[in-house]
Parts: structure tokens; C-alpha cells; sequence
């Protein structure tokens, strides 16, 4: 079962105010909390790259992202690397979302996020909607499902029987 950040004692609460923040896109792009949530209601997936398990989940991330076109809801990678490495490694793993350059880790901070991957959704009034953290089976499921509540799509059930039954957790980003 993934667990919910919160009950883990680390992570955003769940109806608590997200962070403000002002971070760069790939492409040099300045957006803030105000200017995403503008946009509607947005995920943001925390991962690591070159990290086993966050390489593992990022298909089903994809997939998940590419499938309730047009959305409601964006997606966002929060990448702690440089402009020129995360143009490469987003090329390379042709992410179907922006990214966002945590270079330092500041936002990773700010939202008290220990462990790749995470996934927070945050609504269109700034408020943390869910947090995700872990990878598994049930896990997918269930962000597939908000994903498609959230995008106001029919639910499209994939095959998530690979994906291990029990949560698994990337190294600690202070690690």
C-alpha cells in the first residue's frame, strides 16, 4: 500500500497550504505556486534520477500523464540537477511533462519531501490535495484514479500487475 506522506511524519499535510515557491523550468521559464495553480489543478512528482526505483516508476508516471489528454490537471518533475543535464535526461526519457530545476534541492525542502518518488497534488486554491509516496501497485492505481477524478476523464484501467505489491522507496535525497 503506498503510504501517505503525512502518516510517515514528513511531506505536506493533506488541506494544508502548499509552499509558496518561484523555481525554473528547463527552458528558463520562472513559474511559481500562483502561476501553476492559475493553470488548474497540478501534480508534482519528485524523483531521482538514476535511482532503480525511481526509474522503475517513471513509466507508469508517463503513461499516466500521456493518457488524460487534454487535462485539467499538469504534470510537473521536480529534478535536483542542471539545466543542460535535465534537458538531456528528459530527452532521453521522453517525459511527457515540464520540468522543474530543484537545483539544491530548495523545493524538495519546502515541501519536506525525504524520499523519491513523491508525488504531491495541489488544487486550483493552492491547498495540498494528496501525497503519494512509494512505489507499488496499489499506489499506481490510486493516482491513476485521482488522475482521472481530478481531469474529469473516464478511468482507464492499465495493467499495474508488475509493479511490486509492496511499497518500495529510493535512496533518502540526503543520502
Amino acid at each position: 500500500m503506498l503510504a501517505p506522506l503525512s502518516s510517515l511524519g514528513q511531506g505536506p499535510k493533506i488541506g494544508e497550504a502548499a509552499p509558496q515557491f518561484t523555481i525554473h523550468e528547463i527552458d528558463g521559464k520562472l513559474r511559481t505556486l500562483k502561476l501553476l495553480e492559475n493553470e488548474g489543478p497540478f501534480f508534482l512528482y519528485f524523483g531521482m534520477a538514476g535511482d532503480p526505483v525511481d526509474d522503475a516508476v517513471r513509466p507508469y508516471i508517463n503513461r499516466i500523464a500521456n493518457t488524460y489528454v487534454p487535462s485539467r490537471a499538469k504534470w510537473y518533475a521536480v529534478m535536483d540537477m542542471k539545466p543542460s543535464q535535465a534537458r538531456s535526461w528528459s530527452s532521453e526519457t521522453r517525459l511527457p511533462y515540464h520540468v522543474l530545476l530543484d537545483t539544491g534541492g530548495t523545493l524538495r525542502r519546502l515541501f519536506r519531501v525525504e524520499n523519491a518518488p513523491t508525488i504531491v497534488e495541489i488544487g486550483v486554491s493552492g491547498k495540498v490535495l494528496h501525497v503519494w509516496t512509494g512505489f507499488s501497485g496499489e499506489g499506481m492505481k490510486r493516482i491513476n484514479r485521482e488522475a482521472a477524478t481530478i481531469n474529469r476523464m473516464k478511468l482507464h484501467d492499465f495493467e499495474f500487475s508488475r509493479t511490486p505489491s509492496v511499497t518500495q522507496y529510493s535512496r533518502g535525497f540526503g543520502t
